[in-house]
């Protein structure tokens, strides 16, 4: 109750009542003993002369009661954070209010407050110290309007297409009927109906006020950008307007309403007069775009600041006008970490041309990162291990020598150079010989005591190595909006490999294997700042039974997917307890294989994603496993939360991958995923294992510890969906037997490739099975990609299978998941 009073109040739901309305709310709040209604009912939290409540006081009181484990509380207090009334989320937000806001609201979702999943599901569409995802969005709104939030109906409605038109306005009216006048709204343009528009404006939408044409109203409602428009509306209109006086008018406003202080920066800069900017670009990319082709520019501003102030490093927040002939005319860069930066920034700017925008003037936000970095390489580093390690233990050390070029030379010209020398273990660089010194004699003597302090990875016989040094390298212009990179989260989060080693091959192979493991966890640890933790179990299979080898033909890259595993390895694997296996084959003699080449595929094996890679016989199988674990958690991303993470390429850095592409938040939510769809006391489909003697060819797909997404959701980590030859003479089917006889509810079939693509049979049979004979429960006719069998009363089996009776025109039967559970405890 207390919830929906501030909101509305406040207007964070795009709407304000009379205050009289909601007095009742505060008052029975407050009998429900919440402190913070209790304070605003009584008045201890003050209100302006128009009887808007204090932000800043509630603000603060709802901070003081969340320390005091008030859910409620902390759920206002991450609202206050990152929302402001009638504007949505900030977009200015600094990251630890983000992140505190982001916590409380899934803090809140956890524990049954259907706001904080509304709230939560927001960060999801905003990127709100978060990762954009359609797919966990729709997840937390579902989750939000069936625990009664009308916004959280509202919002899940509104994103629906012409397709899901009945089900959106289902959800719109519900939302309607819990008094949501934003829901009105959005019916109303919906309908393309004035008359309930005008209605809706009526009960306090500002939105609804400005598609009417009415900025007075809505400014009188509260929202204050609307105020702004009615401000630049009247000024349009006046035949000669007095722009200094505008300019004063914006900037009175400038504490209330960030878009005042951009009106008048902009007006500054000579731009004309715009209540209304409808103009867009087709692409969202193609300002940063064309901003790639300034970087020359940029940079050379950058590292004009950087001779001034060593710390002119961040990320600027740059608004510009664009008119509708494309041309830059006003800039505006809040909050600059550096004005000198600032300043030859927009300087660059004005005047800039991105092309004619699509329907007229408009304004656009994009953020440029100012973060150079010393980089230092070593030729031949890619291919020599040895080499690489040296490159690392240099780059060290790259802070020194960006400071040598700050302390003594311009930073604005230097930028490469470099020299070669004898290296040695433990002992200082001799015999350096410049090859590109374009520096002052200081900035070379400062170089030469950096790099003459003694290397301890160097090789262990002294050797001549060539050095390149590149100077304050700039960031490139990200194509999205740009993200400083995460802090670390509260707590790591582990990812759980099991590692699993033929007992045939030759004595210290398992050592190798643990060694490689034990070098990419710390590798990992160190690009994540210990935000991700790899633990790995290493298990020495008995002979006999890994089955597995590589070929002995030459092959550039090994090939093994997870249903070619022998059925005796994979049954000893555990289901549910590993994030990703790893199957290190040995190679025969005569056979071979590029050490660090191996296979990633999007099938599983026991619910963990699978690799398998060659046993290690050199240094080069560290990069092989990098690769392969950056590949498993790219398909459980994608898979479990709709997150396309980029694939490894050349001249991307496994430190680029992990730390900056793999969000803390993302892992959090993976983890967080694990354990909420570990199996439930009643799946009793992990109990057992599959059968396969009708034809099933990925083991995994019949039995998964994580259960899919309901369609059109998807589950894309399981792409090779187990097949039926079209070809075959008798009924196909799937299967699942157990040890001894469990007890059975219902049984669930995926029938579809990928799920969301509809049925791939029209319809088929479910049977179970007590000793030899089969009987048959029930036919079914799936009306989508899954078709489900609930049992009128439990019974026991030691099988149940789904057998094809007629299959979709055209279509191979699939069946990409069997899940079967027990009675509910």
């Amino acid at each position: 109750m207390l919830v929906w009073a501030l909101t509305r109040e406040l207007g964070l739901d795009g709407f304000r009542p009379p205050p009289e309305q909601l007095t009742a709310e505060y008052v029975t709040a407050c009998e429900a003993s919440l402190p913070l209604a209790c304070e605003v009912s009584s008045g201890s939290i003050g209100r302006s002369a128009q009887g808007v409540l204090d932000l800043t006081q509630l603000r603060a009181r709802a901070g003081e009661w969340c320390a005091h484990d008030d859910a409620v509380a902390c759920l206002l207090d991450g609202m206050l954070r990152v929302r402001e009334p009638f504007g949505g989320f900030r977009p200015d937000t600094p990251p630890p209010d983000q992140r505190v806001a982001r916590t409380a609201f899934m803090t809140a979702c956890e524990t049954g407050l259907s706001r904080g999943c509304t709230e939560l599901a927001m960060t999801y569409v905003e990127g709100t110290w978060s990762y954009r995802s359609p797919l966990m969005a729709r997840s937390s709104f579902q989750q939000a309007c069936d625990g009664g939030d009308p916004e959280g109906c509202r919002q899940l409605g509104r994103r629906m297409g012409p397709l899901d038109a009945a089900k959106r306005s289902t959800l719109l009216n519900r939302a309607s009927a819990m008094g949501h006048t934003e829901a009105d709204t959005d019916l109303a343009r919906l309908d393309d109906d004035p008359v309930a528009m005008a209605k809706a404006c009526d009960r306090g939408s500002a939105r609804a006020c400005l598609a009417i044409d009415d900025p007075a109203r809505a400014c009188a409602i509260g929202d204050s950008d609307a105020c702004i428009t009615e401000l630049l509306e009247r000024a349009e209109r006046e035949p000669e307007p007095d722009r200094p006086a505008l300019v004063e008018a914006l900037t009175a406003w400038c504490d209330t309403v960030d878009r005042a202080c951009r009106e008048a920066e902009f007006l500054r800069d000579g731009s004309p007069i715009i209540a209304h900017e409808p103009g867009r670009y087709s692409s969202p990319d193609r300002v940063p775009r064309a901003l790639l082709k300034a970087t020359g520019n940029l940079g050379a501003c950058h590292r004009g600041a950087l001779r001034a102030n060593r710390s002119a490093s961040g990320s600027l927040d740059v608004w510009m006008r664009i008119d509708a002939e494309g041309r830059v005319v006003g800039v505006f860069v809040p909050n600059a970490f550096d004005p000198g930066l600032a300043a030859c920034t927009e300087q660059m700017l004005q005047g800039m041309s991105f092309g004619v925008p699509l329907l007229g003037t408009m304004s656009t936000q994009v953020s440029i990162p100012f973060e150079a970095t010393t980089r230092i390489e070593v030729p031949g580093s890619r291919l020599s291990r040895e080499l690489r390690i040296l490159q690392d233990e240099a780059n060290a050390r790259a802070d020194a020598v960006g400071r040598c070029v700050l302390d003594h030379d311009d930073i604005r010209y230097v930028q490469t150079g470099g020299f070669s020398a004898l290296v040695q273990r433990n002992h200082p660089m001799t015999d350096v010989r410049w090859t590109s010194a374009d520096w002052t004699d200081e900035t070379r003597d400062c170089l030469l005591a950096v790099f003459t302090e003694p290397f301890q990875s160097a090789p262990p016989v002294a050797r001549r190595v060539d050095v390149e040094l590149h100077f304050f390298e700039e960031r490139p212009i990200p194509l999205t909006k740009f993200v400083p990179e995460p802090l670390p989260p509260i707590t790591p989060d582990h990812v759980q490999l099991l590692a699993l080693v033929s007992g045939e091959v030759e004595a210290g192979v398992a050592a190798r294997v643990a060694r490689v493991h034990q070098e990419v966890a710390a590798m990992v640890s160190g690009f994540t700042r210990g935000g991700l933790v790899v633990d790995t179990e290493v298990r020495v299979v008995p002979a006999g039974v890994f089955g597995a080898t590589i070929a002995k033909e030459e092959v550039p890259r090994l090939r093994f997917e997870a249903f070619e595993v022998p059925e005796a390895l994979w049954s000893r694997v555990p289901a549910g307890r590993y994030d990703g296996i790893v199957l290190w084959l040995p190679v025969p003699e005569g056979g071979s294989v590029e050490p660090d080449l191996g296979t990633t595929t999007a099938g599983t094996l026991r619910g963990a994603s699978f690799s398998a890679l060659p046993v290690p016989t050199g240094p080069e199988a560290v990069e092989g496993l990098l690769d392969g674990l950056w590949s498993q958690l790219r398909m459980r991303a994608k898979g479990q939360l709709g997150v396309e993470l980029p694939e490894a390429s050349a001249g991307v850095s496994y430190d680029h991958l992990f730390r900056y592409e793999l969000h803390p938040a993302l892992r959090a939510d993976l983890r967080r995923l694990d354990v909420r769809e570990r199996a439930a006391p009643d799946d009793v489909a992990l109990l057992g294992l599959p059968l396969r003697d009708g034809g099933a060819h990925n083991v995994e797909v019949l039995l998964d510890s994580r259960r899919s997404f309901d369609p059109p959701g998807g589950k894309d980590v399981f792409e090779d969906g187990s097949t039926l030859g079209s070809d075959r003479e008798e009924p196909g089917w799937w299967g699942v037997v157990w040890p001894s006889p469990v007890q059975v509810a219902t049984i669930r079939a995926q029938l579809g490739d990928p799920p969301s693509a509809g049925a791939s049979v029209r319809s088929v049979e479910f049977e179970g099975r007590v000793g030899s004979a089969w009987k048959s429960l029930g036919t079914v006719v799936p009306n989508s990609a899954a078709a489900t069998l609930t049992l009128p009363t439990a019974a026991v089996f030691d099988a149940v299978r789904v057998r094809v009776l007629a299959v979709e025109e055209g279509a191979l039967p699939v069946c990409n998941e069997l899940e079967v559970y027990g009675p509910r405890p």
